[in-house]
């Protein structure tokens, strides 16, 4: 019966499954969650993500009819399962041919702040870029040269496809294909392929700033982390100047990395290579990598790009390397002399990288059966169904006739108005009341409300009597505390505490005085701080850990000399991480909770060890050590130094909250060079540095109530 297949398929609607889009239940791709710390978006004004568009391109995408033999998608060469890359050096075209650079992984390509696209940056955005492999004479053919047919051909091809019809219907409001409409439906559907699911973003979420440690990750992956953004000067591997966490897409205007082969041509070189896809993904859950690295394939694993990066052999006729791979002054190539151990650091974190739901969301996956059919189902215009009764126009007569009640039960004559006299062969079903019965069976079919939560005295639940009304229990609950009138006399008191208890009398207010007797569940507790750890992070620095208070608003952490009754560092935090600097001593710190008005008590008094390598005056400073004990943290997104490194007035730019901050400079061994006050606003203080010997400052801004902010910055009479 039509009416019962049109119902089937209402239902299956609302889950995927290959060969059929219902485009009343679109997947979500317009409004995916996406973590508060990824600050970069590149899609254009005018094509903002949408369910319809995102789903035309994802149809397009998948579809072996946009290329010229029938045989190539773009999904062929940007396959789900490895993170929309291809594990082949070079992707294969249309006639075994292969493509001049490996296929860049898609995923996260919304989420950069480089906007062209290609190894090569030859596509002004992901629009333009997105039909460029149609029209390769390689890869799928519609190029219009070499005796291949042209674009406007591939267009005249697919506008005969009916599932095209009513998509482009569905997004554009008429069936027309334009090259302009198709780049617009595949760029939505690109961009919305995003993956946040990793153990990266679930560490990155439990801490305030990316410098902490995350308490999900291994040590091995924590000292990943850090050589992944610390500089080289310092001691890391800088990645983070070109892949910037926490989207590790790549910065714009850089050069080439090193890499100047070409696939399948030892002899070529090619130094136009300056974009990347971003390094989220390098492998897939299992570890694996999901293809190898590089626009001509010739890393195969991450410990051969690290090695890379960890010695830059700059090749005579590279005109084009990026500065920051040039090794200094010399430019004789990048040398980090990383240790086996800090590579495989390195390697541990690139995995922390890798999310799950991009490789089987079936958002993203092929919508085609396995005979490459597609049937759309439903939507403003499917299949030219103008009276919604789940047959086409084509095959339906009475398609004039856009009312039919919902229970009509057609008469079997093949479900279609064989007679073509506007209107099919039905018995109408009518429920006036909508209680399930209809008129033949129930005399109360004027009765049109009843109560909802009305229990019907069985009666064959019709009116037997046919006397306007079925027999009823009305069950009226005023209070909604799920005790009707008749049990619960309250039923007047309609406000009760969420967290209310009722007090074991049946539930109920039994006294008849108008409240529930019912206890108030308070369970805010104020316990003092537990499983506190540190560990050393190294260059002075140790990260101090501790289990989160049910109900903590805060925590005040205070650091003294080992042995000594004053206090030196006493702040309050909103988080149960930080990072502490200083200078090398030993010293003792304690921990306390805070809620709301109500403070624990305070933690044991533990020892804290802070080591690291000063020299001359730096270890004799000890008169400082009350200004220099620090949390190297940066909670205020608009604290800025400018420029940095400096060489005569340095500005800096910090938002105060409430009253005034203090600003202190500080030189690395511990003596205060500089100090000002900054009142209420967001101010840019400037500062002249010219008399400052040439070295590396700490300047702190301490705001009341607030953990101290603090940067370095670097003083050189170079420049």
């Amino acid at each position: 019966m039509k009416l019962i297949i049109t119902f089937l398929f209402a239902i299956t609607g609302l889950f995927f499954f290959a060969g059929s889009i219902d485009l009343d239940n679109l997947p979500n791709y317009a409004n995916q969650e996406v973590p508060n710390y990824i600050n970069r978006d590149n899609t254009p004004r005018n094509n903002a993500i949408t369910d319809q568009g995102a789903t035309l391109g994802r149809v397009l995408f998948y579809d072996k009819n946009l290329s010229a033999n029938n045989t190539i998608a773009c999904a062929d060469c940007h396959k789900q399962e490895f993170a929309f890359g291809d594990p082949a050096t070079v992707s294969r075209g249309l006639n075994g041919g292969a493509t001049g650079r490996h296929s860049m992984r898609l995923v996260n390509a919304r989420f950069a702040e480089e906007v062209r696209f290609f190894w090569d940056k030859r596509s002004a955005s992901l629009e333009d870029q997105t039909t460029q492999p149609i029209q390769d004479h390689i890869e799928m053919g519609f190029s219009g040269a070499d005796g291949d047919p042209s674009f406007a051909d591939l267009i005249e091809k697919i506008s005969d496809i009916d599932y095209y019809q009513q998509l482009f219907t569905e997004v554009y409001g008429d069936k027309q294909i334009t090259e302009d409409r198709m780049q617009l439906a595949l760029a939505q559907f690109i961009r919305s392929i995003q993956s946040f699911d990793s153990k990266y973003d679930d560490g990155r979420a439990r801490v305030n700033d990316e410098n902490t440690d995350f308490p999900n990750f291994t040590a091995q992956e924590n000292q990943g982390k850090r050589l992944f953004s610390m500089s080289v000067n310092q001691g890391g591997a800088n990645c983070q100047d070109c892949h910037r966490a926490p989207t590790f897409d790549i910065a714009p205007n850089r050069r080439n990395n090193g890499v100047i082969g070409v696939a399948g041509d030892p002899t070529a070189v090619d130094l136009n290579n300056t974009r990347s896809p971003s390094l989220r993904d390098l492998v897939n859950p299992n570890g694996q990598v999901n293809g190898p690295m590089m626009h001509d394939g010739s890393l195969p694993t991450l410990l051969d790009v690290i090695n890379h990066y960890d010695r830059i052999e700059v090749a005579p006729n590279n005109n084009n390397l990026d500065n920051r791979l040039r090794g200094g002054r010399g430019g004789q190539g990048q040398n980090l002399q990383l240790t086996n151990t800090e590579k495989d650091a390195l390697v541990a974190f690139l995995g922390t990288l890798t999310g799950s739901a991009i490789y089987t969301d079936e958002r993203w996956s092929n919508p085609f059966d396995a005979s490459g059919n597609l049937t759309i189902l439903n939507g403003s215009i499917a299949n030219n169904d103008q009276d919604n009764d789940g047959f086409d126009i084509t095959v339906d007569c009475d398609d004039n006739n856009a009312s039919i009640h919902p229970n009509a039960i057609e008469i079997p004559d093949n479900n279609i108005d064989e007679n073509c006299d506007g209107i099919t062969a039905i018995t109408p079903v009518v429920d006036n009341d909508n209680d399930g019965f209809n008129a033949d069976e129930d005399c109360n079919d004027n009765n049109a409300n009843i109560h909802p939560n009305a229990t019907e005295i069985p009666d064959n639940n019709i009116d037997e009597n046919c006397d306007g009304i079925t027999a009823i229990t009305a069950v009226v609950d005023n209070d909604q505390d799920g005790f009707s009138a008749a049990e619960d006399c309250d039923d007047n008191n309609a406000s009760i505490h969420p967290d209310a208890t009722e007090i074991p009398d049946n539930g109920v207010d039994e006294d008849c005085n108008g409240a529930d007797e019912i206890s108030i569940v308070d369970e805010r507790a104020c316990g003092m701080p537990t499983e506190i750890t540190s560990s050393s992070t190294g260059r002075g620095r140790v990260a101090i850990t501790w289990q989160s208070v049910t109900g903590a608003d805060a925590y005040r952490i205070q650091i003294r000399l080992a042995g000594q009754d004053r206090w030196i560092f006493n702040s309050t935090i909103r988080r149960t991480s930080v990072s502490i600097s200083g200078p090398s001593n030993s010293y003792e710190y304690h921990i306390q909770a805070i809620c709301g008005g109500e403070e624990s008590e305070f933690s044991p008094i533990l020892p804290l060890v802070i080591s690291r390598n000063f020299t001359g005056a730096e270890s004799r400073s000890a008169s400082g050590i009350a200004d220099i004990v620090i949390a190297e943290t940066s909670n205020n997104s608009e604290f800025r130094l400018y420029p940095n490194p400096v060489s005569t007035i340095l500005s800096v730019q910090y938002e105060v909250a409430f009253g005034k901050a203090n600003v202190q400079v500080h030189h690395l061994s511990g003596q205060l060079i500089y100090q000002t006050t900054l009142a209420e606003g967001n101010l840019t203080n400037q500062i002249d540095v010219a008399g400052f010997e040439d070295g590396i400052y700490l300047i702190t801004i301490k705001e009341e109530g607030e953990i101290p902010v603090v940067k370095k910055f670097i003083k050189t009479s170079k420049y």
